[in-house]
């Protein structure tokens, strides 16, 4: 039978992945906004609140829906399908987006490599994968998944449908940002070959500067848009 969260009455789909004490027993919680609310209540001491309360609190949201998902992956049960168990040892094969470089797999490498647990976390930058292997006993799942986002990139397991349908999606955005970069640089590069060799020789100043904001303004888009691959990184070393 699923466990009911203590605080806001949610099925609890992590185990005992969230606990508190609370009117001296060790109440379950569904999530890690739940666990903070009911902290912060007992270490005001308002426990009262739970003694007389006629209804469950709302769920608590002091983290993004986005990384609050990420405690599902806890569940054996969710687990099944995707880790593999040897030995003690998790492994799982993860999708990571916003791989672009060998710096982004360094410091996914050396960010979670020193975390407790870890064991192996190889990012293969060509295919988007990481290979992680940890100790379910000393660190869970979602810890580390988590880790990863505030690093700035997405990881969830790997599935071949959803890898195959974000690689096309990427594919189509990267010609859409190489075809802008195209035609706006033959156009910056008409007008600089001809005012290099000169073809407006005899225009006025105020008309090569009329040219040159032009060639600008084509440069934008390349620079604000197709190069953002290059001059950003979702990461920070």
């Amino acid at each position: 039978m699923t466990k009911e969260c203590y605080h806001c009455g949610e099925p609890v789909l992590t185990g005992d992945s969230y606990q508190v004490d609370i009117l001296g027993d060790t109440r379950t919680m569904c999530c890690p906004g739940c666990q903070a609310v009911a902290s912060t209540i007992v270490a005001n001491g308002l426990t009262s609140y739970y003694e007389y309360r006629t209804a469950p609190a709302e769920k608590a949201n002091l983290v993004p829906d986005e990384l609050q998902s990420l405690s599902l992956y806890d569940n054996e049960d969710v687990q099944q399908e995707f880790v593999r168990h040897e030995n003690g040892t998790d492994e799982v094969v993860l999708s990571v987006d916003g791989v672009s470089c060998a710096a982004c797999a360094w410091l996914i490498e050396k960010q979670l490599g020193k975390q407790e647990g870890v064991s192996r976390i190889s990012v293969n930058t060509t295919t988007n994968r990481a290979t992680l292997r940890w100790d379910p006993e000393k660190t869970k799942l979602s810890t580390l998944l988590n880790k990863i986002h505030t690093l700035g990139y997405k990881a969830a397991p790997f599935e071949a449908d959803n890898q195959e349908a974000q690689y096309h999606q990427a594919m189509k955005h990267y010609l859409y940002k190489l075809g802008i970069a195209g035609l706006a640089t033959m156009q910056v590069m008409m007008l600089a070959v001809a005012m290099y060799f000169e073809v407006f020789g005899d225009m006025d100043e105020a008309f090569r500067n009329y040219f040159r904001w032009v060639s600008l303004i084509f440069a934008t888009p390349v620079l604000l848009y197709s190069a953002t691959l290059f001059i950003s990184t979702p990461g920070e070393t």
